[in-house]
């Protein structure tokens, strides 16, 4: 069985629709997935696409229903607030529309656009 074959299979299994990542079969992506149901070491979450997928939260800990987990393969890696699912939400938005041929992706990343970038804190002369 190919790669490709296998992540689709993965994908099916946690109930991630693959229609909207047509063409990012090889990418590595989290995704943002909003806890519906939490159990002692896993949560049922609802993705992108509304289906529910059994997510394992040993990484993160404790969740509740409501919270938002950056998810991979099944597992949470972190856990969000709502402005940040939405943040990369847009961004997976944007990566969508791309693939789609659209060229002006500023709607999806409104929080960017207007303003001049900044370093990071550790990044800047001194830490400061």
């Amino acid at each position: 069985m190919k790669w490709k074959d296998l992540l689709r299979n993965r994908r099916a299994a946690l109930g991630i629709s693959v229609s909207w990542l047509q063409g990012f079969e090889g990418m590595c992506l989290g995704i943002p997935m909003q806890v519906i149901e939490a159990e002692e070491s896993y949560a049922v979450c609802r993705g992108r696409d509304g289906n529910l997928a059994r997510i394992d939260t040993m990484l993160v800990g404790s969740v509740q229903s409501g919270q938002w987990l950056m998810t991979f393969l099944g597992g949470a890696r972190e856990i969000l607030n709502e402005q940040q699912a939405e943040q990369v939400n847009s961004a997976l938005n944007a990566l969508a529309a791309v693939s789609r041929g659209a060229s002006d992706v500023d709607v999806h990343f409104a929080d960017l656009v207007g303003r001049e970038p900044q370093l990071p804190d550790f990044l800047r002369k001194g830490g400061q």
